[in-house]
Parts: structure tokens; sequence; C-alpha cells
């Protein structure tokens, strides 16, 4: 029975971010210059693999229902995941109610779209009775209401939950690339919608193979979603930067640009999916900007990778504040 058991528990330990690639990426300009190499490791388990490559795999939330369950009856130690990889300020953003909700809500009915699950009562139960365990972990770094989806770090456990189940329901790659872009296309509505309203500027939709309005035109775009998006405080400030957009898309008809996001109201559940060794995780920002660019008919693709925007001469103290988004824009 104790060599079952020892098995057992050894089958359920959580991965860490310790030994992690990612303590090599607290400088965005070393990945500014080394992008193409990286392209791919977006922090692994281990050095040199990439999550897909890494033998191990990410636990669903039964799985996770389960190690907590074990934990509780037997006392061991408390789950040390990567959540000590985030330092939340004090106090914690305002979401807009419309944009939390209407985003959580998206989610939820896109893993029952694409799910195997198909009872919006039995995916309801998942997520609410996983982020009941889970919020003794999010708790460490800030006291955050349980359930107002409002505050930040409410919202970021919530993310994390619906992550976890997403994961468990939908199996396939393909779907996970499909769930995120009608994610994606639905966040955009719901952020246009709400520009609509409130009679501010949208971005223009054109269609770039019939020669309507430039690039520019694009890169205007995705600032008025981002700006939305720090208005209600879904992420706290955002900095854009590339070279002459409008040179490189008249003569190579192509555009890279880098897109920094400082603290985003999902950074810790990233962090810990990203800890756990999936590359797979429930983002807004990157399928709504996508999404756009789609609608103008612009290709366009993206690596993501969390920073620490503090300079810190050990790597050890890494401690996650951004997330940084590198964009490959093509006609």
């Amino acid at each position: 029975f104790f060599a079952s058991f020892g098995q057992l528990c050894g089958c359920l330990k959580i991965f860490s971010l310790r030994g992690s690639i990612e303590k090599s990426f607290t400088r965005r300009d070393a990945i500014a210059k080394m992008y193409p190499f990286f392209f791919g490791l977006l922090a692994s388990p281990s050095a040199g693999k990439t999550a897909e490559s890494s033998n191990k795999r990410s636990k669903g939330a039964a799985e996770l229902d389960l190690e907590y369950y074990l934990k509780d009856i037997f006392n061991f130690n408390s789950l040390d995941p990567v959540m000590e990889r985030i330092t939340a300020a004090e106090p914690a953003r305002t979401l807009d109610e419309r944009i939390a909700k209407g985003f959580d809500s998206i989610a939820w009915k896109e893993i029952r779209n694409f799910g195997t699950e198909k009872s919006a009562e039995k995916i309801s139960e998942k997520i609410n009775s996983l982020a009941l365990k889970i919020e003794p972990i999010f708790q460490r770094k800030a006291k955050f209401p349980a359930n107002d989806l409002t505050n930040q770090y409410t919202f970021d456990m919530f993310s994390y939950a619906n992550y976890k189940v997403a994961l468990e329901m939908i199996k396939d790659s393909k779907n996970r690339s499909y769930f995120l872009a009608s994610l994606g296309n639905e966040s955009f509505d719901l952020l246009v919608s709400l520009l609509a309203i409130e009679g501010e500027r949208k971005p223009i939709v054109f269609d770039s193979d019939k020669g309507k309005n430039d690039i520019l035109s694009a890169i205007d775009g995705i600032e008025i979603l981002l700006s939305k998006l720090e208005k209600v405080g879904f992420i706290e400030k955002y900095k854009l930067s590339g070279d002459d957009f409008k040179q490189d898309w008249e003569d190579f008809s192509t555009v890279n640009f880098q897109l920094e996001v400082f603290n985003p109201a999902t950074l810790g559940s990233f962090v810990q999916a990203n800890g756990e060794g999936s590359r797979f995780h429930i983002d807004y920002i990157g399928p709504v900007i996508k999404s756009y660019l789609d609608k103008c008919q612009i290709k366009a693709n993206y690596e993501e990778y969390i920073l620490d925007s503090t300079y810190r001469p050990n790597p050890n103290e890494f401690v996650a504040s951004e997330v940084y988004y590198q964009w490959f824009l093509e006609k």
C-alpha cells in the first residue's frame, strides 16, 4: 500500500518554474535580438525543451481535484505552484464589470462550444469547485473577495479555473486553437460595442488585399483596443514599438512589432499554466488583436513571453510583471 501510495503521490507532483528557461528571459532586449532562436521555447519545465516536446503533461481539473483531496486528507505540505513568481500590487485594480463578466462569460461559453462536456450546469460546477480549491494559492500574494469578478485577482483566479477546465475538456490542439480564435472574435466584438456605446473611436476594419488604408491604420486600431483595455482596468499599461511600419509594409509587405503588456488581469493564470508546462492558456489580448487583424485580411502570428520588468542580478529572484508579445504581420 505504501509503495503504491508513494507512486501515486509522485505522479501527482505539480511542476514548478524552478530551473525553467524562463529565468533567462529577464531582459527584453535579449529577446528582441535572439527571438528567432527561441521560437517555441515559451518557458518550459526544463531548459532546451518546449512544453510540447516534454514527456510531462499538464493536469486537467479532475486530476487537480484529486491532488487537493489527497493533500487535505493526509495533511501533506501545501502545493507550491509558480504563483510565488507573482508579486501582487495593493490594492487590486477594479475591472469594468461589463468587461470582467463579459470576458468570463465568453470563456465559459467557448468551453462548452469546443469541449466534450455540453452541460452548462456541469461546466459551471467544475469551474466553481476548482476555484474554491485554488483560492488559497491565489490569496498568497494579496487578499481579494472570492466572488467579485471586477477585482483583478478574482478575475485572475477564475481565468485559471477556466483554463484548467478547458484543458480537460478540449483535448485536441486544433480545437484549442479554434477555441482561442472564437474567444478572440467574441471579445473583440464586446470591446467594439463598448467603444460604440461610449461614443469612442473604433478601430477601422479594412481589406488590405484591396489596398484600402494602410498598415498605420491597423497599428492605430490595435492601439485603440489596447487603450480601451487599459481604461477598463484589464491591463495596467502597455508599450507598442517597432521600426518604420509604413516603409516596411510598402517595401516588404511585412511588419514586425513588439508589444509589452504590464500586469494584465490574467498574469497569474498565465504564469501558473506556463509553470505546469502548458503552452495553451486563456488569453484575451493576443486573440483580440489577431481577430482584428484577421478582419483586415492581414496575416498575423505572434509569440508571447513572461518577463520581469525590473533588473535583478540574481535570476532566481525573477518576478513576473509583464507579458511580451512579438508580432509578425504579412499581406
